[in-house]
């Protein structure tokens, strides 16, 4: 420890970290020429400002729970690693557990530990009993004169993921989940661990991360963190950091490219990133130079240097949806004017409530309800209605009001019937495969405005009638492709910012038509495509279908003449255009059932 270090302050982690911690980093010699070197802990800008909701929370609430979603390279895990050590270090029988991802992560954070123990100067090292299986205890090493003097009795455990066994003892007063979102279990995981650690003054317990993708764990709690309303849904407070908040993240114009050239060819986001998130010209040639780093793909910079947390859980891969697009369909969304529930035919105000509503039922208006059917259960899929205003005059199809919850398929069916009642006595559209089907038969019991689904029987030979919506492999692409149509066309007005970002993390899967990617949520998206489908192919003589080039043709099978609504051939993959027939709703969806 140096001379001049102030004993009194070692509690002080803003003062003790540049002072006793040393790490190792990648920074230019004098021959310019990166190479690794150990150097203090100096804290750098999210590192500094990290530090300092760290230590308000302290202030405020004795004790840390925090999420962080991060980008690359921040500092993130050096921060969290030097808060454990300096526990461990600095107040007797202190008890901390890390758990990384996977081993290499397991090694690099116990190493990082090691150097802190290693580095500190040797008159104020404690004793170490042992440093081996991954765990650091500060003890007396000689038993004979361990009881009269003990030492610190700390220690450090670090575990890896798919390992961890012994954390369940208790006594930890620290924990570190490093890379929680790439965890193979976390649920479970952390369901057996973090009940160890009391809310005792100083004690913490860290979740942090970079993105992997909607859903899962870390998501889910990213969610109940950041969620809107008067109960809090965690006691853990959200961190995020935009690359935008990195001195680092820019490049100098040194490289023989043009201040002028660069600001001259943007393209819309980069012109965002400029207007809206005031970005510098240095900042968009860094970024540019780092999408060719990551072989041109822009959406893992999003997920590795986001811009905001939207963007950091958007799954890469090829989206069914205009990003772009949906992007600014984002940027116009807004909050709901009521809150609340359905109950009976009237409106319920409850700021947790399942019901969002953007516009009141008008006179004379018509509503379309699209309905995707849930389990009922926790861990399952969210049940949602979407409702759609049928547009008069001009082809716009507007989002008025959504309903989402977890609830079981008989009792969703009076939700249904309630909404649609309140809304006019508007179609509903049920989904029927797995529980929609009793949701469906529950419905029909109750009500009558229901959409009768026209298409070829197997056989091919006749036309039947079906109520409710049937996505399988042939139907839900069309969904997909005409939604697409619709969102490109600018015709649609999506106010929901959970409809909104479940469109822009919609991925496809590359083994299935319309399936969405594993980490994608997606039971707004096929409410809100269900809704949007019926509800051109009920309305034929909606502008909508001449806004998208969609016609009634007359379909001849055996003597009998047909009319049925067909896509234009975009709309349709390739290889299912000849069957296109089959699959689409025909002109009696108003009929009283």
């Amino acid at each position: 420890m140096p001379e001049s270090f102030d004993i009194s302050r070692i509690r002080d982690f803003g003062y003790y970290a540049p002072h006793l911690l040393r790490i190792k980093t990648n920074i230019p010699g004098p021959d310019d020429a990166a190479t690794e070197r150990v150097i203090p802990f100096v804290m750098n800008e999210a590192q500094a400002k990290l530090h300092q909701l760290w230590e308000h929370l302290l202030a405020t609430t004795g004790y840390i729970r925090v999420i962080i979603l991060k980008a690359r390279r921040e500092g993130m895990s050096t921060y969290v690693e030097g808060r454990v050590f300096h526990k461990v270090h600095t107040t007797p029988n202190s008890h901390a557990f890390i758990i990384a991802h996977d081993k290499d992560g397991t090694n690099t954070i116990f190493d990082m530990s090691k150097l802190f123990y290693e580095s500190l100067p040797r008159k104020y090292k404690p004793m170490k009993r042992y440093s081996s299986k991954k765990e650091l205890v500060f003890e007396n090493p000689n038993e004979r004169t361990r009881f009269a003097n003990p030492g610190l009795r700390s220690k450090i455990e670090v575990f890896t993921a798919n390992k961890v066994t012994s954390s369940r003892a208790g006594g930890y007063s620290c924990a570190h989940f490093s890379e929680v979102a790439f965890f193979p279990d976390a649920e479970t995981l952390v369901a057996s661990t973090t009940p160890t650690i009391p809310d005792i003054p100083g004690s913490f317990i860290v979740y942090e991360s970079t993105a992997f993708g909607r859903g899962g764990f870390f998501h889910d709690e990213w969610m109940r963190a950041t969620a809107k309303g008067k109960r809090r849904a965690t006691n853990f407070v959200p961190i995020f950091f935009s690359w935008l908040g990195f001195k680092s993240y820019a490049r100098s114009f040194t490289d023989g490219c043009r201040k002028e050239d660069v600001m001259s060819s943007l393209d819309p986001e980069e012109k965002e990133l400029y207007r809206k998130y005031k970005a510098t010209p240095e900042q968009l040639h860094w970024r540019r130079h780092k999408v060719l780093d990551l072989s041109g793909d822009l959406e893992l910079f999003h997920q590795e240097y986001p811009t905001t947390p939207e963007e950091a859980f958007i799954s890469s891969g090829s989206s069914y949806f205009n990003r772009a697009k949906i992007k600014r369909i984002q940027d116009r969304c807004v909050d709901p004017i009521k809150v609340g529930e359905i109950s009976g035919e009237m409106f319920v105000e409850n700021d947790e409530g399942p019901l969002h509503i953007w516009e009141e039922p008008q006179r004379g208006e018509e509503y379309m309800l699209g309905v995707d059917v849930g389990g009922g259960t926790d861990d399952g899929d969210a049940s949602v209605i979407e409702v759609i205003k049928v547009p008069k005059g001009r082809p716009i199809l507007e989002q008025v009001a959504e309903w989402r919850d977890w609830v079981d398929p008989v009792i969703l069916a009076s939700k249904v019937i309630n909404l649609a009642t309140y809304y006019n006595s508007g179609t509903v559209a049920p989904e029927i495969n797995n529980h929609g089907l009793t949701c469906l038969n529950e419905i029909k019991q109750h009500y009558w405005n229901i959409y009768r689904w026209q298409y070829f029987d197997r056989f091919g030979k006749y036309m039947t009638n079906k109520l409710g919506w049937e996505t399988n492999l042939s139907t839900r692409p069309l969904l997909c492709d005409y939604t697409s149509a619709c969102v490109n066309a600018d015709i649609v007005v999506i106010r929901s910012r959970g409809l909104a970002d479940e469109m822009m993390s919609f991925i496809k899967r590359p083994s299935t038509g319309g399936e969405a990617d594993a980490g994608c949520y997606d039971d707004r998206v096929m409410a809100y495509m269900i809704s949007i489908f019926c509800l051109a192919h009920s309305h034929q003589s909606s502008s909508v279908l001449k806004e998208l080039g969609l016609f009634a043709e007359p379909i001849v099978t055996e003597d009998k003449v047909k009319l049925i609504v067909s896509p234009m051939d975009h709309d349709i993959p390739p290889e299912l255009r000849e069957e296109k027939r089959g699959w689409y709703g025909g002109n009696n969806a108003w009929m009283n059932y």
